[in-house]
């Protein structure tokens, strides 16, 4: 078993800030979850996820679009299925391209 010194122990705990990646819907917290006022949120399967920061603030127009996005964010609070998030960046999600236009896509890089 491997020991951490208190220091290293204490270090991690004051500074490590989970951050993680969660794709959803785009929906309004008040409308959808019936929670606080109207808000961008995102549904994902039965969870509830709760944005705060200036991304999601960017949102608040198009919080009822029901549009996929993906959320880079530290956990703030987990209140069974509801998850509060700070998030940092929120982007489209990407569209996996089919075999033939990778194909034509490296084709086209190696005729440069």
């Amino acid at each position: 078993m491997q020991k951490f010194s208190k220091k290293s122990i204490e270090v991690k705990s004051e500074n490590a800030t989970p951050t993680f990646t969660l794709a959803g819907k785009l929906v309004c917290s008040k409308c959808d979850f019936r929670i606080g006022e109207c808000a961008a949120a995102l549904k994902a399967d039965d969870l509830q996820v709760l944005l705060d920061g200036d991304a999601a603030k960017a949102l608040f127009k198009t919080r009822c679009s029901g549009v996929p996005k993906v959320a880079t964010s530290a956990l703030t609070k987990i209140d069974g299925n509801t998850v509060y998030l700070k998030v940092s960046k929120i982007a489209n999600p990407k569209t996996q391209a089919s075999n033939k236009e990778k194909t034509d896509a490296t084709k086209a890089k190696e005729d440069t």
